[in-house]
């Protein structure tokens, strides 16, 4: 369970914070490290890293549910309450807690799930946008979940619910663009990785239908 707490609690990442000391000592001290400016955003209020990890997405699409253990007390919290929003203190989890345990719930019905992510090489690496989708539909074809997460898209995953795949895919995937924050804080354009939010976000829809197809 360790490495399940560790890929899903990774630190949000930002290029002008992921440097080595000696470009650090060059730029003006950051929201991430402490200071009152970002360099990403001129004049931002907030942090604006972004948190890249893969793990987390797909298992927000599922519902997914964590358990935090301290000493004297164990909670469970639906894994999308662990990410506060804040590039800065990115995880809502006590220093004293840990991690232990994922809690993925079986899905009533025939469902279907899948993931796309953009990157700049094709083995293991950081997403600059990502989708996972997950469609279920009842025993005579109707849709009863259609749910996006996009990564990659600000300092924590964003769900978009919607009530239709195939009637409403593209309100969908309009409302995976809207959410989306086009900083450009990463290795490609934030309006580029933006755009790309709503082309992976089709593209995860229909693959999880086109996957449930297969299986029926």
């Amino acid at each position: 369970m360790a490495t399940v707490g560790g890929n899903l609690l990774q630190n949000t990442r930002c290029m002008y914070y992921d440097q080595s000391g000696m470009v650090l000592n060059g730029l003006e001290r950051c929201r991430k490290r402490g200071g009152t400016v970002c360099l990403a955003v001129q004049g931002g209020k907030r942090c604006f890293s972004v948190y890249q990890g893969d793990m987390a997405p797909a298992l927000i699409a599922f519902d997914a549910r964590c358990v935090l253990e301290k000493k004297g007390s164990t909670r469970t919290v639906s894994l999308i309450e662990l990410f506060a929003g804040d590039g800065v203190t990115p995880f809502a989890i006590g220093a004293d807690e840990l991690l232990t345990k994922i809690i993925i719930p079986k899905p009533a019905g025939i469902y279907s799930s899948a993931y796309r992510k953009l990157r700049l090489r094709g083995s293991v690496d950081y997403p600059l946008a990502s989708a996972a989708a997950f469609v279920s539909v009842t025993d005579d074809r109707k849709v009863t979940t259609c749910r996006v997460v996009i990564g990659a898209a600000g300092a924590a995953p964003k769900v978009i619910d919607g009530a239709s795949c195939e009637a409403g895919l593209e309100g969908i995937v309009q409302k995976a663009y809207d959410h989306a924050e086009g900083v450009d804080n990463l290795q490609m354009p934030g309006t580029y990785r933006r755009k790309m939010v709503s082309v992976l976000a089709k593209r995860a829809i229909k693959a999880a239908i086109d996957a449930m197809k297969e299986g029926m």
